[in-house]
């Protein structure tokens, strides 16, 4: 009964039975672009590797490039919610800072858009990947 109860403090409905909805675990392509404030697109790939009901948590490894050709490695941490079968939330800390994704797995791919606010400056673009390996 104890680890009945832990294990529903951890979900995102702790009431009722923890179901694990979605197929998002596993190896991801991640491609992002980023429409304002200058254009950029980040390639790489993310990691879901745990799970807990709905809720996961996984890793970030990419590149940005900028407009101006300048690149840099961003890694970071990404964690979210499925919100039905097909719909997830995801945040991924990139360079520091949290965006804010919202998209689709169909079958084998997702995508979305996603959204940060850094210091009053808002950014936001559409990503989207490619499953690698995994469920």
């Amino acid at each position: 009964a104890a680890l009945s109860a832990t294990t529903q403090l951890g979900c995102s409905r702790p009431s009722g039975v923890c179901e694990s909805v979605g197929a998002i675990d596993g190896q991801w392509t991640y491609e992002a672009t980023q429409e304002s404030p200058v254009p950029a697109t980040i390639r790489g790939s993310m990691v879901i590797a745990s799970r807990v009901c709905s809720d996961f948590q996984g890793s970030l490894d990419a590149v940005e490039i900028l407009a101006t050709g300048e690149s840099r490695r961003v890694t970071g941490f990404v964690w979210g919610t499925m919100l039905d079968s097909s719909l997830f939330r995801l945040e991924a800390v990139i360079a520091g800072d949290a965006r804010e994704h919202l998209a689709r797995i169909r079958s084998d791919s997702i995508a979305g858009d996603w959204v940060q606010s850094e210091n009053g400056v808002a950014r936001s673009g559409r990503f989207g990947g490619k499953r690698m390996a995994g469920s």
